[in-house]
């Protein structure tokens, strides 16, 4: 190196734009779509053959064990790229960086989600205790984005809040959901009480901050940059830009829906009225 001469900046990212059947046919949606389905069809096998109190619904509960493995992929890679990557934080310089800048590992993060959702869509589709109108609604509209992002590449500076960092409140969500299914796993049990009660908590208070305080705001700063661009004459994929306007603006109402019944149910437990848990979402 040249004495007096700053280090050569790294090369800007090139990702390829994907349409519907490049995700279909790509190795690494595939890997995510067939593994998860192995450790589904993996744990429903276990189930059906030792009993537990989670023999009463193989479906549902194989489904919540074999979801923690992505949400703990989704929300690691998703913190670090968000809070700890500084060629990450670099694309989040102006509007048009968030809108349009590339990034190989967001790129990658989106692919995941992909894979993830068609995963999790036929899943809801197959066991009856999942197939709830809002969560087909949830999966449908997630797969939508994370396939108008892949088809710019579009919005990859986005991609590691909303396909990664959320999902940190996912983690306990999946035990929530087993104690709530399968009340026979900490009824009768001092420490299975504690850990109900426990992940509950965090649960909550990790879905309230993330998904309905920070969410919005990053909903917000989102439709602030559509219009910077806009108003510049700058916007490009306007089909695409479109669509995250109508994805973003259901899911945000589904986050806070649910948030509203987090609520509710966070204040009944602290008032100490546990009825109707199993009814809770």
């Amino acid at each position: 190196m040249a004495w007096g001469k700053p280090p050569p900046q790294p090369a800007a990212a090139v990702v390829p734009s994907m349409s519907l059947s490049d995700l279909l046919s790509d190795e690494w949606v595939l890997q995510w779509v067939g593994g998860l389905f192995v450790l589904q069809f993996g744990w429903m096998a276990l189930l059906y053959v030792v009993p537990s109190p989670m023999s009463s619904d193989v479906g549902m509960a194989a489904h919540q064990l074999t979801a923690a493995v992505p949400f703990a992929y989704a929300a690691y890679h998703g913190t670090r790229l968000w809070y700890f990557d500084e060629q990450h934080a670099a694309l989040g310089a102006d509007a048009r960086g968030r809108l349009y800048a590339a990034s190989e590992d967001a790129f990658s993060l989106a692919r995941f989600m992909f894979g993830m959702q068609v995963f999790d869509l036929l899943v809801t589709l197959i066991v009856p205790s999942l197939r709830k109108a809002e969560h087909l609604v949830h999966h449908g509209m997630t797969l939508l984005t994370a396939l108008c992002g892949l088809s710019g590449p579009f919005l990859m500076y986005q991609a590691a809040f909303f396909f990664g960092f959320v999902e940190v409140s996912s983690l306990p969500l999946v035990f929530v959901d087993l104690f709530r299914q399968f009340p026979r796993l900490h009824e009768g049990s001092p420490a299975g009480h504690s850990v109900n009660e426990t992940v509950r908590v965090a649960f909550a208070l990790s879905f309230l901050l993330i998904r309905c305080v920070l969410w919005p705001l990053a909903v917000l700063q989102l439709l602030r940059d559509l219009y910077a661009v806009w108003a510049a004459g700058e916007l490009e994929g306007q089909l695409q830009m479109a669509t995250f306007c109508v994805t973003c603006s259901v899911l945000t109402f589904l986050q806070l829906y649910w948030g509203g019944k987090i609520v509710r149910a966070l204040l009944k437990m602290l008032a100490g009225d546990s009825s109707g848990r199993e009814k809770e979402a």
